[in-house]
This record gives C-alpha cells, sequence and structure tokens, in this order.
C-alpha cells in the first residue's frame, strides 16, 4: 500500500514537471514567452523569491540565453524521457496483470526511446556546464560538480541496464533501471521541493532552497534504489541483517552523522543556515529505519552506514580545491550517493554468482562427488 502511495505521488508530480520543463527554456527564443516555472515559485514564495537576487532567474538568465541550443536540447529531451518512464510503467503494469500480449516488444521500442532520449538531455546538460560561466555564490561550486555526477551516474547506470538487458539479467536490470528512474526524477522533485521551501522557509532564499533540497536529494536518490532492489527481494534474501549487525552498523552511522553535523558547523560561514546538515541527516534517518524495520539488506544498511563517513572524505578531498566551507558542501552533495550504488551492484553481483553456481552444479546422476553426509577426504 505504502509502495503504491509512493508511486503515484512520484507520477503526479512527474505529470506536473513535464510542462515546467518542456517550457521552460522557450523564453530564449519566444520573447515574452510565459516562464511557469518563476509564476509557480512567485505565487508560494513570493515576487522577492521567485526573482529577487537570491533567485535562479537572477544569476542565471543571461547564461540560459547565451547557451539556449544545450538548454533547449537537455528539457526538451528530459521531459520526452519522463513521458517515456510513465508510458513504459504502464506498460509494465498491463504485462503484469495480462492485459497487454505484445508487451515485451514494446516494452523493448520504449526502452530504446528512453535511452536515446536520456543520453541526449544528459550530453546536452554536459554541453551547458562545460561552457556556462561560474556563479560566484556560495555552493554553487559544490552544486555544480554535483551536476556533473548527477549526469555521469545518469548516463552510467543506463549502460547497466542496458548491459544486463542484453545479458538476459531481469533482476539486474530492473534494478539498474529503477535506479536511473530515481536519478532521472530528481530534476521534477528539485523544482517541487525549492517551490515547496518557497512557502514553508520565507527567509531562505530559492539559490538556498535548491541547495538544501539537492543535499536531500543526494540521498534519496541513491537510497531509493537501492532499498527499492531489497525491498523486493527481501523474502528469503539470505543477505538479512541479524540485531547484532544492525546495532554495530547503527553505531557507527550515528557517529558519522554526529561528525558531518560537527564538522559543517565548524566550518560553516555564518551565510550558511544551521539546518543545511539536517536536510541531509533527516533522510538518511528515514531510510536507515525503514532497511532496519523493514527490509533488513545488510549490503544496504552498510551503504547506508558508509554514506557520512564518504561524506567526510569527499570533503577532505576537495578542501584543497574549493576550500573548507565549499568542500563540506561538496560532500554532502556528492558524497553519498557513491557507496550506496556501490551497495547495489555489490547485491546484484552476489545474486549473478549464486544464480550461475546453481546452474553450473552437479548434473542429475552424477556420481563423481562424495555420497550425501560423507566428508570428501573419506571418499
Amino acid at each position: 500500500m505504502l509502495r503504491r502511495i509512493v508511486l503515484a505521488m512520484l507520477a503526479l508530480v512527474l505529470l506536473a514537471y513535464v510542462p515546467l520543463a518542456a517550457t521552460s527554456m522557450w523564453f530564449t527564443i519566444l520573447p515574452g514567452f510565459p516562464r511557469l516555472q518563476e509564476q509557480l515559485d512567485a505565487r508560494l514564495g513570493g515576487h522577492a523569491y521567485a526573482w529577487g537576487s537570491g533567485s535562479v532567474a537572477a544569476v542565471r538568465t543571461a547564461a540560459y540565453v547565451d547557451h539556449r541550443v544545450a538548454l533547449l536540447a537537455h528539457t526538451m529531451f528530459g521531459a520526452v524521457a519522463l513521458c517515456l518512464l510513465l508510458v513504459q510503467a504502464v506498460v509494465l503494469v498491463r504485462a503484469r496483470r495480462g492485459a497487454l500480449d505484445l508487451a515485451g516488444a514494446l516494452h523493448r521500442r520504449v526502452g530504446r526511446a528512453y535511452a536515446v532520449a536520456v543520453v541526449l538531455s544528459m550530453v546536452a546538460s554536459f554541453v551547458f556546464l562545460a561552457r556556462a560561466p561560474h556563479v560566484d555564490l556560495p555552493g554553487q561550486a559544490a552544486f555544480r560538480l554535483q551536476l556533473w555526477l548527477l549526469g555521469a551516474s545518469t548516463i552510467g547506470t543506463l549502460a547497466a541496464g542496458a548491459a544486463a538487458a542484453r545479458r538476459g539479467d531481469r533482476d539486474a536490470h530492473r534494478a539498474w533501471m529503477v535506479l536511473n528512474a530515481c536519478f532521472l526524477a530528481t530534476a521534477p522533485i528539485l523544482r517541487s521541493m525549492w517551490s515547496t521551501l518557497g512557502a514553508l522557509v520565507p527567509e531562505h532564499t530559492m539559490l538556498t532552497n535548491l541547495e538544501v533540497s539537492a543535499v536531500s536529494l543526494a540521498v534519496v536518490a541513491p537510497a531509493a534504489g537501492a532499498t527499492a532492489h531489497a525491498w523486493a527481494v527481501r523474502r528469503g534474501s539470505h543477505r538479512s541483517a541479524c540485531r547484532r549487525h544492525l546495532t554495530f552498523l547503527a553505531a557507527a552511522g550515528v557517529v558519522g552523522e554526529v561528525l558531518v553535523l560537527v564538522c559543517f558547523r565548524a566550518a560553516s560561514g555564518e551565510a550558511t543556515p544551521a539546518s543545511y546538515p539536517w536536510f541531509h541527516v533527516v533522510p538518511m534517518v528515514i531510510f536507515a529505519l525503514l532497511v532496519a524495520c523493514r527490509t533488513r539488506d545488510l549490503p544496504v544498511a552498510a551503504g547506508l552506514v558508509a554514506a557520512p563517513w564518504a561524506v567526510l572524505v569527499t570533503s577532505a578531498v576537495l578542501v584543497p580545491l574549493f576550500g573548507a566551507s565549499e568542500s563540506l558542501r561538496a560532500g554532502l552533495l556528492c558524497g553519498p550517493g557513491a557507496p550506496l550504488v556501490a551497495s547495489l551492484a555489490f547485491t546484484l553481483r552476489s545474486l549473478t554468482t549464486s544464480r550461475r553456481a546453481l546452474d553450473q552444479g552437479p548434473a542429475s546422476g552424477d556420481t563423481t562427488g562424495p555420497p550425501s553426509g560423507v566428508p570428501r577426504a573419506a571418499r
């Protein structure tokens, strides 16, 4: 029931976002064309929130106009990919209910079109990121790095899903494509979050709300993909964590999160909201409770525990490049995903190895091995 509610809400967000995404850059070629996203932000957060000095419109409009071709391609193909994602979901649901005879062929055709749209959208985003000027504001360098990582992750999970499909590994294909959909859905969810926060947290500028939303999604997107697969295979799983393992992992995770909070408080500037790191901590706690209470999946639990430590390591590596405050932002934006994606990859590899071992087991009637219950050394 909970999964159906979450999927329905996600579908509504995607459907609401498609017209915003498809038309968000039309003002660059059609002067006077309504900017629907900014109008929504102004209605929820006020005119200063949508158009003031701390808004996306104020700091990025000139760059959008200068690089309109890349952004038009990115937004249009991204909107097409989101539509195809919803079509693919309908196809799979109807196929599961036996209502669509040609589900397999239609699934492959829609999947190929989806892959083309995703690749074109991500390549266009890379062109914009490579050519657009840097915005000299706190958090923007870290957010730009996250966009590079998100684009690479979206293409990488798409490639992994396609490779699994060619191998005939349906479980791995499904898992990688669910994670790919989670990464692709960050765009509409990010916009819906910064619009909503404009009404809920009026003291924040849009850029601040954009950044804290991205901090949450840096956890939510990979954790949702990894947890979804763990949920699907939780019955009969041999990787369930016992209470002792969960206790140890919980302690390690708590220590990591406390260190993240302490380091951020020590290194952040006065302009940084005190609530900033909590947008990382809260979704981490929610997914940790979900794993502990429902899936009890050991690799995913380990990935969640490693996430705050990955934040700290990423921050430490980037200090020479960004400085202390900006590197901590970059750690929160870019660090959590790696251990969570690695946990999914480990799980899929383990399942593939186990399945292969079963397929290559002794054939029926094979007497070369020792009798049942007799040690091999006593043959």
